[in-house]
């Protein structure tokens, strides 16, 4: 049996990051490099809370997926550093710069590479997200908010042994890696704008198990 939470798999290896000029409503997209051993750098400034989605990851040696690693205001991660797989996003706390780096195994002629868009957050008065966990991964659902929330888990199903639940992560969350445990029904309030990631908790089999989790977030928009 396994036992699987957002948030739990590793970003790993080198981080690397180039340029782009700012911008305030307009996307920004930053790309990143890791090549012989050197790595490039993206950085973008922003003035406002921001969202940042892994749009492209490839390349590298070995069995390690390349993914996207962003660091920005409130970010969560190894040094602050958000691991993103491909279409994932991960959203800031205010303004300030964007950086972004590319995680995988990089080895001379196998280079890595990596791009991610930048977007001004938009507040919605209430937004569902979804999350799962199969074959030893977990997929997180995330959204961006610019004041505080309340996040309700609204389903969660498919452990093989006690009950499924949601594990939720934002601004002022207490548990392990920072996200509350929390059952269907049940809710979760926040203490500043911020990225909101949503796992699942509970345990499957490693043959054909799987989680399914859900949480509605609501705020008041300005």
């Amino acid at each position: 049996m396994k036992n699987r939470m957002m948030g739990s798999y590793l970003a790993l290896l080198v981080a690397g990051f180039a340029s782009a000029g700012c911008a305030s409503a307009a996307t920004q997209t930053i790309s990143a490099s890791v090549n012989n051993g050197n790595a490039t750098y993206g950085t973008a400034s922003t003035f406002t809370f921001s969202t940042v989605k892994c749009v492209s990851a490839s390349g590298g040696s070995g069995t390690l997926a390349p993914s996207c690693g962003v660091t920005g205001p409130g970010t969560f991660g190894t040094n602050g550093s958000a691991p993103l797989r491909v279409g994932e996003t991960v959203s800031t706390t205010g303004p300030g710069t964007i950086t972004l780096g590319c995680y995988g195994s990089s080895s001379n002629g196998h280079p890595l590479s990596c791009s991610a868009t930048v977007d001004d957050t938009v507040c919605a008065a209430s937004k569902t997200i979804t999350a799962t966990s199969y074959g030893g991964d977990s997929y997180k659902g995330s959204a961006g908010t610019v004041k505080p929330v309340t996040v309700k888990c609204v389903s969660a199903s498919g452990s093989s042994t006690g009950t499924t639940k949601c594990g939720i992560r934002g601004q002022g969350t207490n548990g392990n890696n920072s996200y509350a445990t929390v059952a269907v029904g049940q809710s979760v309030s926040t203490t500043a704008a911020g990225d909101i990631s949503l796992g699942c908790s509970g345990s499957y089999s490693a043959s054909g198990g799987r989680l399914n989790c859900s949480a509605l977030i609501t705020q008041v928009c300005p």
